[in-house]
């Protein structure tokens, strides 16, 4: 019974994304606006739907590609070569707009919580240097005072890829970096200073790809 309900769920994953981008490239190969509007409408439906699926949601890239690349052979031959040019665009549409949504959610999550942990981390530091403690050693050491774990929205967590270095006598640079699509946007904090300085591959003191 239970494998009968996952192939269930699994049809509708594949099929109703593929259903939508079929038929969002038939209209699409149409020569009306109004069919042409529907199409690029339903296709944007079929991208964005498979984002609803949560982990399985290859499943609904997979049908929304094999959905439009039938279509798009099935109404593709009798069409000139620009027309197919639009059609194979749509398809790439399909793959490439919820795959780069996913991404860009992911590094918006990361640069939230790394953010909001690096704001401890710079209290943690300040308050060590008040206390007359002087500034820690490493980020193992300003992760075991933060007491705030599974605490507010974020901690000092090892998962952060951390930048910290200890300079002359009053002085520290202390930082963390993101990864982005081919690049990584580095930000800074240094003792006496207010805020941070954010920028891709900018890395101050620090060898590119450093890790504390």
């Amino acid at each position: 019974m239970d494998f009968i309900v996952d192939a269930v769920f699994i049809v509708i994953f594949l099929g109703a994304p593929g259903a939508l981008a079929a038929i969002g490239i038939v209209l699409l190969s149409r020569r009306v606006l109004p069919a042409v509007v529907g199409g690029l409408v339903l296709l944007v439906v079929a991208a964005v739907l498979p984002l609803a699926f949560a982990y399985v949601y290859p499943l609904g890239i997979a049908g929304a590609v094999v959905g439009g690349s039938a279509a798009t052979v099935w109404k593709g031959k009798p069409l000139g070569w620009r027309h197919r040019a639009v059609l194979a665009g749509a398809l790439v549409f399909l793959l490439a707009a919820p795959l780069a949504l996913i991404e860009a959610g992911r590094v918006q999550a990361d640069e939230t919580f790394d953010r909001c942990a690096a704001d401890k981390a710079v209290a943690i530091v300040e308050q060590s240097r008040a206390a007359g403690k002087g500034y820690p050693a490493d980020m193992h050491e300003i992760s075991l005072a933060d007491d705030s774990f599974a605490v507010g929205p974020c901690y000092v967590s090892n998962g952060v890829n951390w930048l910290y270095r200890v300079g002359v006598p009053g002085t520290y640079t202390l930082g963390y970096w993101v990864d982005w699509p081919l690049t990584r946007r580095v930000c800074l904090h240094e003792a006496r200073t207010q805020g941070w300085s954010c920028g891709f591959e900018q890395w101050g003191p620090f060898r590119r790809g450093e890790v504390d």
